[in-house]
């Protein structure tokens, strides 16, 4: 279904396929704290979500790269969410923030010695890999190379199969649930850096999509239907024209070429 290029944004789902994935997306929607992912009257998101979910089943990890304040992080915490729904997990996902101080002990985790005992605490990645929830790695370039070198081991396809990992006593079992989300900004970026050799073929890359002019009012129109529902509210055809000129201005204040404000996602 993949092909072997690193970009995975040209590749083609047969409408069989399409629909199938598209179904267990569309389940209810979980609440949560998160502010609601709007993706289905999109195409290039709906494919993106779809992506994300075919990955997953064949434990093919992730690298989304896209412009700050995309989208990237909140798509991959929505599909995480669903998807944890779909497997009926209490924790869908973990995610963990990397800078340039990041340690390897910040997401393996650290042996103490507590009441004269010594004890490991499992970091948020180890917990991930034991869980077979989904570990979300945001800004993970921004950390140094050698950080980003010492999650390989837990990229290998061994499920359920003991696996050491430096650092730690203890040998991880990985769990055949466990998906590797990375969100990131283009290297080309001040501060982002290349990832090793090592660890980017483990994985694919895709690019977050740029939802078109007519996407963007599509998804304004069923934002404000969503609201008007939930504050019980008359819709009518003048209202759901004033949503689409939202999207007009929200294309418009992204195309200004200024770095003060943050684009809307």
């Amino acid at each position: 279904m993949f092909s072997k290029e690193k970009e995975l944004n040209n590749i083609h789902f047969d409408e069989e396929i399409m629909n199938f994935f598209i179904n267990k997306l569309s389940i209810k929607k979980p609440k949560n704290e998160d502010q609601t992912y709007y993706f289905e009257e999109s195409n290039s998101l709906k494919k993106f979500m779809v992506l994300m979910m075919a990955a997953s089943y064949i434990n093919l990890h992730l690298c989304v790269i896209g412009p700050p304040g995309g989208g990237k992080t909140s798509s991959a915490r929505a599909f995480s969410r669903i998807r944890g729904e779909i497997l009926n997990m209490k924790n869908p996902f973990i995610m963990h923030t990397f800078n340039e101080e990041t340690k390897t002990q910040d997401f393996f985790g650290l042996t103490t010695l507590i009441k004269g005992k010594i004890s490991f605490n499992k970091g948020t990645l180890t917990q991930a890999v034991d869980q077979g929830c989904v570990f979300i790695a945001d800004e993970f370039n921004l950390s140094k190379t050698s950080i980003m070198k010492s999650i390989a081991p837990v990229l290998e396809i061994c499920f359920n199969e003991k696996i050491i990992i430096p650092g730690i006593e203890d040998k991880c079992n990985i769990n055949h649930n466990f998906f590797f989300i990375i969100c990131q900004n283009d290297s080309n970026i001040l501060g982002r850096k290349q990832i090793p050799q090592d660890v980017e073929s483990k994985l694919r890359i895709v690019s977050y999509p740029k939802p078109e002019l007519n996407e963007i009012k599509d998804l304004c129109k069923e934002i404000y239907k969503d609201l008007s529902q939930e504050k019980k509210l008359i819709t009518d055809q003048q209202s759901e024209e004033e949503a689409e000129k939202i999207g007009e201005f929200m294309m418009r204040f992204n195309n200004i070429p200024q770095r003060i404000l943050p684009k809307w996602s």
